[in-house]
């Protein structure tokens, strides 16, 4: 794990420049996206840049890594906040309507024959959450239907700014899926996210902190403001 601290606006610039490095080393880069809060600022900079000419993806590929069971709310989201201004060359879509764990996990092998997914952006969840795997989620889990906490659906609510009912479940990547990405990149900010940051870097890998998983991968970069790491000093 290696640690990026520095100001909201200058962590984005450091992750936005990260990014830019893999698609010059590889435009066909293929990409795994979330959706959370810092996400979304991560977004805006992506598409400020795309409108500045600073910015192409054109060859990359897209894997979205969850969707709400029986909508397209995040299909929607992605669409409205990222991709309407920046072009991929492919996007894929967690499927929203599978009848089992065993459909759902078909993405995987989209995902394995498009040759996997090398850069996964990740944000954090106030209880350790990524992309949809809730704390207790196996840590051997490839795309899957999960069951929402509460909290996390009153989350969604906000983070996806509707009014509409949330669902009871979600599908996401599974955090098997997320790992076997060859580089993953986290973007926490706010002091809100601070406990669970000096969880995810001092904890024990624990089921109960789903992200306390990546401590064991090889190429992970937690980029955080300094609000997100003020518990680590």
């Amino acid at each position: 794990m290696k640690i990026i601290k520095d100001t909201t606006e200058n962590i984005e610039a450091k992750l936005l420049a990260d990014l830019q490095q893999a698609l010059q080393e590889k435009p066909d880069l293929r990409i795994g996206l979330t959706v959370g809060t810092a996400q979304k600022r991560f977004f805006d900079l992506l598409r400020a840049e795309r409108k500045k000419g600073n910015f192409s993806a054109d060859r990359a590929i897209v894997f979205a890594g969850e969707e709400l069971q029986g909508t397209a709310l995040m299909r929607d989201y992605l669409q409205k906040n990222l991709l309407s201004d920046v072009p991929f060359a492919e996007v894929h879509f967690a499927p929203h309507s599978p009848a089992s764990d065993e459909e759902a996990s078909a993405y995987d092998e989209a995902i394995r024959k498009a040759g996997g997914l090398d850069w996964m952006l990740l944000g954090i969840g106030l209880d350790g959450r990524i992309a949809l795997n809730e704390p207790g989620t196996e840590f051997n889990t490839q795309t899957h239907i999960q069951k929402l906490f509460q909290r996390t659906r009153e989350d969604l609510r906000d983070i996806l700014e509707t009014e509409e009912e949330i669902p009871e479940n979600g599908v996401t990547m599974g955090i098997k899926t997320i790992i076997q990405a060859k580089k993953i990149v986290m973007l926490a900010e706010g002091a809100e996210k601070a406990d669970m940051v000096y969880k995810l870097v001092y904890g024990r890998t624990q089921s109960a902190v789903p992200a306390d998983m990546l401590q064991i991968h090889t190429d992970f970069l937690l980029y955080l403001d300094e609000a997100a790491a003020s518990k680590l000093d």
